[in-house]
């Protein structure tokens, strides 16, 4: 699960247009990514799910800090031309065996998104 890092204050600062050219730039990382096997869907207004097939959780922190950093390299232009820095925080699960439900993995990823959060944002942790 990703999470764009203050999003909202980033579309009231910037306006939407820029704020729309930040979802565009990060789904073309995950684009670029993921694989056609994997499921790739935002999950809404800045929040993004991504189940990798046969992926194991380590599997998902590696890919998700390689979507992080980079998010971290790029930049957004603003609405006068100068560049912007956007940052993402993750949060990574594995399905587990005794509860394999996609509510429990979700659930579970969410609870690994709030705990980067908590810790500075611009981060992946696992749960």
């Amino acid at each position: 699960m990703f999470d764009l890092d203050h999003f909202g204050t980033f579309n009231k600062l910037h306006g939407h247009q820029v704020g729309d050219e930040v979802l565009r730039t990060f789904g073309g990382i995950l684009q670029a990514r993921f694989r056609d096997s994997d499921l790739v869907a935002r999950f809404g207004g800045e929040e993004f799910a991504c189940i990798l097939e046969g992926a194991t959780r380590d599997d998902a922190v590696r890919v998700a800090d390689e979507v992080r950093a980079a998010l971290s390299e790029r930049t957004v232009p603003s609405s006068d031309g100068s560049p912007l820095k956007v940052t993402v925080s993750a949060g990574c699960a594995e399905l587990d065996e005794a509860e394999a439900t996609a509510e429990q993995l979700l659930r579970t990823s969410d609870v690994a998104l709030f705990m980067a959060k908590r810790a500075g944002r611009d981060r992946v942790v696992a749960a």
